[in-house]
């Protein structure tokens, strides 16, 4: 059995996850990997969760692309992994999987049950939470739902293409018309106004009762259709859904979370809101033969990073109401680049995860802001000095802060750079291979700084520079006699330290390093040459 734990959810519910033993962990991921090379090549493009080169990113990329859409039909299976059919899914599993063996050792997994305050709990349905088995499972399951919304795509589009309106039509004969004299009489003003006209009136009818789309975007139970359509359409589907969930996969809907939403108004999905450009756009590209006016693709979606969770973020950097920002108490014992470092993480890791928003610049821009405020608010509060001062040292231009690693000389040998302004939010940037993990600052609050980490570039055993350096310390921890931790941190921080390559360090912790000095000491003892 796992050992059931709870984390927090958004809504502040509890989230029940299983850690299963080592054991049970190895062979889920054998399991995991037999199961990938069966099913990944057959899984849906629609499906974009716990998949091998797929993220968040990839399905709000496919949404960012689609455009018309009239209506969202939002889509969440209440409590998914705790009510999913062992039955059905035994069941899905034996159409593609003949060996019985392979399908009784998952039987048992899903059997196993959990130990909750060492009481044990059997499990008659649903598929436990916190093992790298449940996320392909749940792929497997809803991998019939992606197939039954292909079929229903196929038979619910209809039309080539809309209707084209007369009222459009003849604007296009006037402006043609009008450019035709405008060339004759060198009088363009008619031929302006007719041509913008045109550019803000739609070419087709966008009611049009003959023409109906449906597309579609899952990642894990949380899922999405956007309907070309009218909102009975939309109604029809989300009662398709119910029918066919409840009677194919046992599943059900929830009613809180399950939405009809005019694309008009915002939509959450992944993190992001999604809405329908509340506007025609009017572009001006410049080309060689001149300055061209073309309208944008009508109803064309855009991503934005929601408010809520830019405010949610800031809170920890200062004040959101008039984006001041604070310093942070948590790390004044760690040095400036380590500082930095820590910052730029955090700013990069969730700026990483809302790279595809449209308002990524002015919303980013408050973040910043903010986040660059509290960095010098958090360096003067570590040098008691003020924010100004700090301000004028590190500031190399506009919105641009330095942190330099110097030597033991006190000469500059890198500088590292604050992220401080939207210039530095460029994909190439901040486009990590998982966008979806939260950053890791842990590395920047060792025991040991991170310039003398990265200072360290010899041996000071066997004086080699090749490889990688590690920095013992002299002094063990069980000999610090702080009272509170952050003076246990400063201790630890001001021990004795020593930059060996890994070969020594080993030797050193195995006690072998004393007995290769003795050795080396001898063999140079037997080349000194006998005299008298």
């Amino acid at each position: 059995p796992v050992r059931r734990v709870y984390i927090a959810k958004a809504n502040g519910k509890q989230r029940p996850l299983g850690i299963p033993s080592f054991q049970d962990k190895l062979l889920m991921t054998v399991l995991k990997l037999i199961l990938e090379a069966i099913y990944e090549p057959t899984f849906s493009n629609f499906s974009h969760g716990f998949r091998p080169h797929r993220s968040c990113h990839t399905a709000l990329d496919k949404i960012k692309k689609m455009s018309g859409i009239r209506w969202w039909v939002e889509g969440d299976i209440a409590s998914f992994f705790d009510t999913v059919s062992q039955t059905t899914l035994l069941s899905i599993l034996s159409k593609r999987i003949t060996d019985q063996r392979f399908l009784h050792l998952i039987e048992q997994l899903l059997k196993a049950g959990y130990v909750e305050d060492w009481k044990y709990n059997r499990t008659y349905s649903g598929v436990v939470q916190g093992g790298n088995l449940s996320p392909v499972l749940a792929n497997v399951y809803l991998n019939e739902l992606d197939q039954a919304v292909t079929l229903k795509i196929a038979e619910f589009n209809k039309g080539e293409k809309r209707t084209l309106l007369i009222h459009y039509s003849t604007l296009h004969t006037q402006v043609y018309l009008a450019k035709k004299k405008a060339r004759a009489t060198h009088n363009w003003a008619e031929y302006k106004r007719l041509r913008n006209k045109k550019l803000n009136t739609p070419a087709t009818d966008p009611q049009d009762a003959g023409f109906r789309r449906l597309t579609y975007i899952r990642y894990c139970d949380d899922f999405l259709l956007g309907v070309i359509g009218s909102k009975k359409d939309a109604e029809q589907l989300k009662d398709w859904l119910s029918k066919y969930l409840q009677e194919e996969l046992d599943l059900e809907l929830s009613p809180s979370k399950t939405l009809i939403t005019n694309a008009k108004d915002r939509v959450r999905f992944l993190g992001y809101d999604i809405r329908r450009w509340p506007k025609r756009r009017i572009l001006r590209i410049h080309t060689k033969q001149g300055v061209k006016t073309q309208r944008t693709i009508e109803a064309k979606l855009e991503l934005l990073m929601p408010y809520d969770k830019m405010v949610k973020f800031g809170k920890e950097y200062g004040d959101t109401t008039c984006w001041q920002g604070k310093h942070r108490n948590e790390l004044l014992n760690l040095s400036e680049l380590e500082i930095l470092k820590t910052y730029n993480a955090e700013i990069r890791g969730f700026t990483g995860y809302y790279s595809l928003a449209d308002n990524l610049k002015t919303s980013g821009g408050k973040l910043l802001h903010l986040t660059t405020g509290s960095f010098l608010a958090t360096l003067a509060s570590k040098y008691k000095s003020s924010i100004t001062k700090v301000g004028h040292r590190l500031k190399r231009g506009p919105a641009q802060y330095v942190v330099s690693l110097r030597g033991k000389d006190g000469e500059a040998i890198r500088e590292y750079e604050l992220v401080a302004s939207t210039r530095q939010l460029k994909k190439d940037e901040i486009n990590y291979n998982q966008p979806d993990l939260k950053p890791n600052t842990a590395m920047y609050r060792t025991r040991t700084e991170l310039g003398k980490r990265l200072l360290a570039n010899q041996c000071e055993w066997c004086g080699t520079e090749q490889g990688q350096m590690e920095v013992h310390h002299i002094r063990k921890l069980a000999d610090l006699k702080g009272k509170t931790r952050w003076e246990r941190q400063m201790q630890e921080r001001k021990r004795k330290t020593m930059v060996l390559c890994q070969n020594c360090h080993v030797e050193l912790h195995t006690a072998r390093l004393r007995e290769k000095k003795k050795q080396t000491k001898g063999k140079l003892e037997s080349r000194i040459p006998l005299t008298g």
